[in-house]
């Protein structure tokens, strides 16, 4: 039992376990940091008992070592961030600021030139400048009621903040159809019209700034968790969306009382993804063998890159079934011969049972994905098809909608006023993202992802 006696009195700070040759060869070396001084130490016939305490010893170090690199990222930030960084650190990171720390900090924050401009914009019944939903030509980009709110919220300088408590008394005495929201004294029911309204946005920023246990918006926040939860019963656009007619044109929007977490009109997706579409038909059909060559090299540069992974997790998958075993003859053995209580020997062995049979379901289910990414290296045929069924019909249909698209991912919109810019990742049917070179497009496409607001779409390219 030397090198359990040993273990016990190492100090995690100075002592370093690593294993020399492995556990099945029975040797492990410790090596002293500060002296660098070896010692190798022959576990024959107690390896089964230095494991465990191996990792024990390991997982204390990894633990101690991240706790370090975590005070060392505390302490840089108290010594170079801004006040509201270092406020928030103490007060909602570390738990420990004196009053007179956080009244110093939320000073100093208070001295900042946007702060001042936020509270020198405030009209008299508290809203903050000329706008609601961002910037506009009488707007900058913090003089409106949205953005100055998120940032003194973001700022933490306290719920008690005049600026702010004045602001939030004005999201309580100002209707929903007043000018100061910009939709020309209309009323957006945010429960009818998908991810939009006016209501929704208040919303936002009441809960941004903690004041959603003074004012009431829970029928809001089900709403926003309802929509969430919507995306997972959706598998294609097509089932949320209808076709309407606006200003004599045809435009896809959002079914009435539909829910989704994010606005950007349908009618606008649509018009990306013909665009996309019609670009890869004109690559298509001007290099063809330049296509095919583009084809080939994603499909099988994606599908063994996806291979390697699942191989590896296979791998992984069959050495825990043979671990389990092993464990479970091991118990079984200990049972029999009185070092495991029948109890703890029945607790055990259900649980390896659990765990292997979740494990054997784990390898069939990645076995089929190996056969599938076989089979898909055939299917870019397919997608080509497909295509070229596009370029004789010249609409997005339904049927070739489902032939090509896989998904859509829709991010962020980012920048302001003329630089506001949105990124879609379109993935294909059997081939996954494809980057299209940059002289095969032919147009710039503007989606208006709310009314009066335009954003330019940027694709992938090569």
């Amino acid at each position: 039992m030397l090198f359990l006696k040993q273990l016990r009195q190492v100090s995690i700070d100075s002592w370093i376990p690593f294993v020399r040759h492995g556990i099945e060869s029975e040797t492990v070396g410790l090596c002293k940091t500060d002296t660098k001084e070896e010692t190798l130490l022959n576990l024959n016939g107690i390896s089964n008992q230095a494991e465990p305490i191996l990792k024990r010893f390991s997982y204390r170090l990894k633990r101690r070592r991240t706790y370090y690199k975590y005070q060392n990222s505390i302490a840089f930030l108290l010594e170079n961030a801004n006040p509201s960084s270092r406020l928030r650190v103490k007060k909602e990171v570390l738990g420990r600021i004196t009053a007179e720390e956080e009244a110093d900090l939320i000073a100093q924050i208070k001295e900042e030139p946007i702060y001042k401009l936020i509270a020198s914009c405030q009209k008299e019944n508290g809203w903050l400048g000329n706008g609601f939903h961002g910037p506009n030509k009488d707007a900058g980009p913090y003089e409106n009621q949205e953005v100055g709110t998120k940032w003194l919220a973001e700022k933490a300088v306290g719920k008690d903040d005049p600026v702010l408590k004045r602001a939030m008394d004005a999201f309580v005495t100002t209707e929903l159809t007043d000018l100061c929201y910009r939709t020309k004294g209309k009323y957006f029911d945010e429960f009818r019209y998908a991810a939009n309204g006016q209501n929704l946005i208040r919303s936002a920023c009441i809960a941004r700034a903690g004041y959603d246990d003074i004012i009431d918006i829970r029928p809001q926040i089900q709403l926003a968790l309802d929509s969430f939860k919507r995306v997972l019963e959706v598998d294609s656009i097509l089932d949320i969306t209808r076709i309407k007619k606006v200003s004599g044109k045809e435009k896809r929007v959002f079914n009435d009382y539909e829910k989704w977490p994010c606005y950007i009109r349908a009618d606008s997706i649509e018009q990306v993804v013909i665009a996309e579409l019609q670009t890869i038909a004109r690559f298509l059909d001007e290099e063809e063998d330049e296509f095919a060559a583009m084809l080939e090299s994603k499909t099988n540069k994606d599908i063994a890159t996806e291979q390697k992974i699942v191989e590896s997790q296979l791998d992984t998958a069959r050495a825990r079934v043979k671990e389990i075993e092993r464990l479970y003859e091991r118990i079984y053995e200990d049972n029999v011969n009185g070092k495991v209580s029948d109890e703890w020997f029945m607790k055990l062995s259900h649980k390896y049972e659990v765990e292997m049979d979740e494990t054997k379901k784990n390898i069939l289910a990645l076995r089929e994905k190996l056969d599938s990414l076989a089979e898909k290296r055939q299917t870019k045929e397919n997608f080509v098809k497909a295509v070229r069924s596009f370029m004789e019909m010249k609409t997005l249909t339904p049927v070739i909608l489902r032939e090509l698209i896989e998904k859509i991912e829709v991010y962020q919109i980012e920048g302001t006023g003329k630089n506001r810019t949105q990124r879609m990742v379109i993935h294909y049917r059997f081939v996954g993202c494809l980057q299209i070179p940059e002289w095969h497009r032919k147009r710039k496409v503007t989606l208006e992802s709310r009314q009066g607001v335009a954003v330019n779409y940027l694709p992938t390219t090569a």
